[in-house]
């Protein structure tokens, strides 16, 4: 029987791969700090489906949708794969 794999989640630019403790911050809408990847790109303080990410490692901001892919070979996928959409701003993780 062949396992599932999940999409994994990384930067496009720079292929880091978020965290759980990584946050982004829904600015200057809302004000939400929220884990985007656990949402789809979608906050959850005001329903706002961010198109772009900014990355918290190389700082780019690239399309939501571009940081989803397939797995190859042997990719061990993170827990916050499972969405396709859109983004937002990382904030700093004391914040």
């Amino acid at each position: 029987m062949t396992a599932l794999r999940e999409r994994v989640v990384c930067c496009p630019c720079c292929e880091y791969r978020p965290r759980p403790e990584d946050r982004w911050s829904c600015l200057p809408r809302c004000g939400t700090t929220w884990h985007t990847f656990w949402t789809a790109g979608v906050c959850p303080g005001c329903g706002l489906a961010w198109p772009l990410t900014q990355c918290p490692a190389c700082g780019r901001v690239s399309p939501h949708r571009a940081w989803y892919r397939e797995p190859v070979g042997d990719d061990v996928p993170e827990e916050e794969t499972s969405a396709t959409p859109p983004v937002s701003e990382p904030v700093a993780a004391d914040a």
